[in-house]
């Protein structure tokens, strides 16, 4: 039998007593390197992951938000082109005349429903003609008036502020290219009249015409006047007024 040294034979009986009193012995030491890893808890792992879940969410956003800043700056690109058309319409309609026309009658008063009251076979209307223009002030400018033949007299007149008839400017010229209808299904034949301006200025122009309107018998009636105005570089405003009429009783004239 293989005699002990007395430092291994008490070393081998320390050991002993710790095993027979319930003590294990120290783990084996990891090799080098290895002892810093750490083992993956379960929290570990569900901390890694809400981790995770919050950076696809913040990618989501960014992404959303991108998405919106580009619909935004195309929303923002349309704009400063309407922006720019509307500004280049602006500069094109202050750069040419834009002519327009307004009409009421300003020796008669008229009911609710737009007729001039009279007792007389005969009406004379004075026309108002407002020669608008939100241009540029236009040059020579031509205005004509068609007027149904019954009301193409002698007496439809241009005329003054004053209410002077302008002879040299009240030609009346048969035109069978316009007929007019006047409310009760026929249509007459009408005379034209033109006259020149020279000049329509930024304020606009005021004209004045005495139209004759007949009544031979009581009831209704209505007088249609088309009025054309146009000038070099601008597109013709045209309108027709209608005159309407309702006498009542027999006179001579008003």
């Amino acid at each position: 039998m293989r005699a002990h040294a007395p430092d291994e034979l008490g070393a081998r009986r320390a050991v002993g007593r710790r095993y027979l009193s319930g003590a294990r012995p120290s783990a084996r030491r990891a090799p080098a390197g290895l002892d810093a890893v750490a083992p993956t808890e379960p929290t570990a792992i569900i901390a890694t992951m809400d981790d995770f879940s919050s950076i696809v969410s913040t990618v989501i956003s960014a992404g959303a938000l991108g998405v919106a800043g580009l619909s935004f700056r195309r929303s923002g690109r349309a704009l400063r082109i309407a922006e720019d058309e509307y500004r280049q319409r602006l500069l094109d309609r202050q750069a040419r005349p834009e002519l327009g026309l307004k009409i009421h009658a300003s020796n008669q008063v008229l009911d609710a429903n737009g007729y001039i009251h009279t007792q007389a076979q005969l009406t004379y209307v004075y026309l108002d003609i407002a020669i608008t223009n939100s241009g540029k002030a236009a040059g020579q400018t031509r205005i004509e008036v068609w007027v149904p033949e019954p009301a193409a007299q002698k007496t439809l007149q241009w005329i003054d502020d004053a209410g002077n008839a302008m002879e040299k400017e009240s030609g009346r010229v048969p035109d069978r290219s316009v007929r007019l209808p006047v409310g009760d299904g026929r249509q007459f034949d009408t005379r034209r009249m033109t006259r020149n301006l020279r000049e329509v200025p930024q304020i606009g122009r005021l004209l004045h015409l005495r139209v004759p309107c007949p009544m031979a018998v009581p009831g209704e009636g209505m007088i249609p006047i088309r009025v054309r105005v146009q000038t070099d570089g601008s597109e013709a405003a045209d309108t027709t007024h209608e005159i309407r009429l309702l006498r009542t009783e027999t006179s001579e004239e008003s």
